[in-house]
């Protein structure tokens, strides 16, 4: 236990260094005592359980592959950590072996603990969720039926969701979904069980369509991802926000520093910064959207073909004139365009020598953990891998420059703590320098104040708006029998 709750704290710190966001809905769906399942897609490999042990209060025993404990000391921690191999049925000689991991998943829920499991199986489809398998409702089932079903288990399912499945530097949100009282499959289950499993199994599957993005056609997923991105506000064609409680609420330091945040993205980034994005309303409008291609796709797929086309030739003239690719661009506020383009040129040289001291510094522990992560070839295993090894390289290498600076520049503790945060932030500083200055590119002054885009930026509006009407006439047409 006392393993499990260090190994916590320490990876919430690195989780909200490793993703630009963390946001989560309805945590109070968890119970805080008795029997839980915990059920939840699987898009980021081992990192999704790092992210569930973050923010669920209570500890979870996790059900995970055997192919994951092949390593000895990964084994050990594992095995610390509470976590629970099973092993395939196919594999000779392993039936027995995943009795006795059964047993310890019934022993932890009759102890009123917290089992983990994603039932999918593997790692989710982009924008989908799999068919999952019927293990999570066989295990609930069962652990009910060995206590004369008074257990009380409850199981509850999770949507986890990337704003881009590039894990570095992402955002992510979490939604948890109503409790499922297994008591409630008691009766169906004395009748036919195998009936009752596939019933709790449908009801799951269902569950965690609706609090994560999935979408049956990849070609209708495909467009989602273009025309979300083409929205100017989040939510424009979605659901009304939601007004649930955020269980990633800030404490009072944090917001202070958020709002210092803001003020500073505020001259560097005036159309990205000021209210947090909010990322339950972004799947919202992506799930909404995706509701009406998906109708459309089986009433007059010529539509769906006609605005498919429109986006791509959108795409394609945007990156011909090298303008902006994100496609929520404004181009209507001349005025404040230039403000922008002055910004970001001051930004452009005087973050120059920073963004040059972080790629210095961190790229040697970089170009380690990329390489050595990709002697694992297991995608489960690479990336925890690259997790951990991140941590192990770029602590080794901070290790190594605080030496150097001692012994070759000042021997002086305080001295060192400031240069290593510095490295710190320069290595972020760095990454987001890059960024902004390809999303920026086009509104530095030094290349743009003289250039004439006017012919262009009406041609542009007008493709866009166009696209958004044939998307508003889609909602008009099919969104009373989405929402029903």
């Amino acid at each position: 236990m006392r393993l499990y709750t260090v190994v916590r704290h320490l990876m919430r710190i690195v989780a909200h260094l490793y993703f630009v966001d963390i946001q989560s809905t309805d945590l109070e769906n968890v119970p805080r005592e008795g029997p839980l399942i915990i059920a939840a897609n699987h898009p980021g490999s081992l990192l999704d359980a790092i992210l569930l042990s973050t923010l669920v209060p209570r500890r979870i025993s996790y059900l995970a592959k055997s192919e994951l404990f092949r390593y000895p000391v990964v084994a050990a921690i594992f095995r610390g950590l509470g976590v629970i191999p099973v092993y395939r049925t196919r594999q000779a000689g392993h039936g027995s072996r995943n009795v006795d991991a059964f047993q310890r998943a019934y022993q932890v829920l009759e102890n009123g603990g917290c089992l983990g499991i994603f039932p999918e199986g593997r790692n989710s489809p982009r924008r989908q969720i799999a068919e999952i398998r019927t293990g999570v409702a066989r295990i609930a089932l069962k652990a009910e039926a060995r206590n004369g079903y008074r257990l009380g288990l409850r199981l509850v399912p999770v949507g986890v969701n990337f704003e881009s499945r590039e894990l570095f530097l992402t955002s992510v949100f979490l939604c948890f979904d109503q409790p499922l009282a297994i008591s409630d499959y008691a009766a169906r289950h004395l009748e036919k069980p195998v009936r009752a499993v596939r019933s709790l199994t449908a009801d799951l599957q269902q569950a965690l369509r609706r609090q994560a993005l999935h979408i049956e056609d990849m070609r209708v997923s495909q467009l989602v991802g273009d025309l979300s991105r083409m929205v100017r506000r989040d939510g424009e064609f979605g659901p009304a926000p939601h007004s649930g409680k955020n269980a990633a609420a800030s404490s009072a330091w944090r917001k202070a520093l958020q709002r210092i945040w803001s003020r500073l993205q505020q001259w560097f980034r005036p159309e990205e910064a000021g209210v947090r994005k909010d990322l339950h309303t972004v799947l919202r409008g992506q799930q909404h959207i995706g509701s009406l291609l998906a109708r459309a796709v089986e009433e007059e797929p010529g539509v769906i073909d006609e605005l498919s086309a429109a986006v791509e030739r959108y795409k394609s003239h945007l990156a011909q004139y090298r303008l902006r690719e994100d496609l929520g661009h404004s181009f209507d506020r001349p005025v404040q365009e230039r403000l922008i383009r002055l910004r970001m040129t001051l930004y452009s040289v005087l973050m120059v020598p920073f963004a040059l001291a972080g790629f210095i510094h961190n790229l040697p522990p970089y170009l380690a953990t990329l390489f050595s992560s990709r002697l694992f070839r297991e995608e489960a295993i690479r990336g925890f891998a690259a997790f951990a090894l991140g941590i192990a390289f770029f602590s080794l290498a901070y290790f190594l420059y605080a030496a150097i600076f001692w012994h070759f520049v000042l021997q002086s503790p305080i001295l060192i703590v400031v240069y290593l945060v510095a490295l710190l932030w320069t290595g972020f500083a760095c990454l987001r320098y890059r960024r902004r200055i390809m999303r920026y590119r086009d509104k530095i002054l030094v290349r743009t104040l003289f250039s004439t885009h006017r012919h262009l930026s009406r041609g542009l509006r007008r493709e866009r708006e166009n696209i958004l009407s044939r998307l508003r006439d889609l909602q008009a047409r099919y969104e009373s029998s989405v929402s029903g």
